[in-house]
């Protein structure tokens, strides 16, 4: 559910709702176990994981 009434405007603010859509690919040939087993180990990627937490960008300046 992406609470598009909520975010009503909010491109004129900071509260936006971003969505990133991903598609996994598995072949036909798996068992139904081997692709559940396959999608545990997709959601412990990484960048999966910094993606669904609420990322933070500090930005520091470098001096000559």
């Amino acid at each position: 559910m992406y609470y598009a009434k909520d975010c009503e405007g909010c491109e004129a603010s900071t509260n936006k709702i971003d969505i990133i859509e991903r598609v996994i690919e598995i072949g036909a040939d798996r068992t139904d176990e081997q692709k559940e087993k396959l999608m545990v180990i997709a959601d412990k990627c990484p960048v999966h994981r910094t993606l669904q937490n609420t990322v933070q960008v500090k930005t520091a300046a470098l001096n000559d």
